[in-house]
């Protein structure tokens, strides 16, 4: 991350304290991260960190942890910055900017007019400013926010069948007993003379 470590707000309110400090520890300058007074001048300390960082992409106190950078930090009036690594046209200004003195450290003015004088225009120019590939991203995505987004198209309901089948039937149950069937008939005498009848067996009177 690049920030401003902030150490004063809008209405003066002093954010540091004794024991402890708000802000972001790999841009704070040294009296910042050793709870001492902070000035103008602290916020100059943190434009030279984030010029380092923006133009190289390394920070001048290494890498770690931000309390670890921060300790660095604090160590600079024994320990200055290591530059060597840093383009020509940008170390004069970074060392002004890092100075551990904050009395050393340059105004916002001089800032400005290094800044006029290494571009070779006037700081509030914007014409053509930006790399050609970057200007045209740029004006990509300028154009794809101002184009209305396209409304979703509704998701397609499941399929859902128009039929409903008939529930199964239940298996045939007989609603009436089978009657059954009359005994066959037996004579119970037998007939006087001649021959006996013959038996006679009645038929059911019903089907099962």
């Amino acid at each position: 991350m690049i920030d401003f470590g902030i150490a004063r707000a809008t209405d003066t309110t002093q954010l540091t304290r004794s024991g402890g400090f708000i802000g972001t520890p790999q841009y704070m300058s040294p009296e910042h991260a050793l709870g001492k007074t902070v000035t103008p001048a602290t916020d100059i300390f943190a434009l030279g960190l984030i010029a380092a960082v923006v133009a190289t992409g390394r920070h001048p106190y290494g890498e770690g942890a931000g309390i670890s950078i921060a300790a660095s930090i604090a160590n600079t009036p024994q320990q200055a910055p290591d530059l060597s690594g840093y383009p020509d046209a940008l170390r004069p200004l970074l060392e002004r900017c890092l100075a551990a003195d904050a009395g050393q450290r340059p105004l916002p003015a001089e800032v400005s007019e290094w800044c006029r004088k290494s571009a070779g225009r006037e700081l509030r120019d914007f014409a053509d400013w930006l790399p050609a590939p970057v200007a045209a991203e740029i004006a990509r995505r300028e154009q794809l926010a101002q184009t209305p987004a396209q409304p979703a198209q509704p998701a397609q309901p499941a399929y859902t069948p128009t039929h409903t089948p008939e529930p199964a039937r239940p298996a045939y149950a007989p609603t009436q007993a089978s009657v059954p069937a009359h005994p066959a008939y037996a004579p119970t005498q037998q007939a006087t003379g001649g021959h006996p009848h013959s038996p006679i067996y009645d038929a059911p009177t019903s089907a099962a």
